[in-house]
């Protein structure tokens, strides 16, 4: 341990799927992945297979998510609004603007595409 702490070498990477060329192979002990990140990724087997190919042989991969159901709930209460079922074409979402830190913000572009998926463990 050296004196601010850390234990041997870290790096701390922020990678888009498509960019992970970038890394010329390397491969890492821990890949995580932050809630909230699934919805909007339409091939979840791809992203998958590209967080294995980060990994090293004994690494451990962390998810934190949320149940696809809490995204079938209106914003302000707790009515059904939107589809709970998978659909391949994803499902369309007009916002009426802002952001997470600035609900009252102007942007433009408020469409987005989300997309439900089925978990399974074994």
């Amino acid at each position: 341990m050296d004196d601010q702490g850390s234990v041997g070498r870290s790096a701390s990477i922020e990678l888009r799927v498509r960019r992970r060329r970038a890394l010329g192979g390397r491969r890492f002990e821990i890949v995580y992945t932050g809630g909230g990140a699934l919805n909007w990724l339409p091939d979840l087997e791809r992203w998958a297979a590209v967080a294995a190919g980060l990994l090293e042989p004994s690494g451990t991969f962390h998810l934190v998510e949320f149940h696809p159901v809490t995204f079938a709930f209106a914003d302000d209460d707790l009515t059904l609004e939107y589809d709970y079922f998978l659909k391949p074409e994803g499902i369309e979402i007009e916002d009426e603007g802002g952001s997470y830190a600035d609900l009252k913000a102007k942007t433009l572009h408020n469409r987005t595409l989300e997309w439900q998926h089925r978990w399974a463990t074994s």
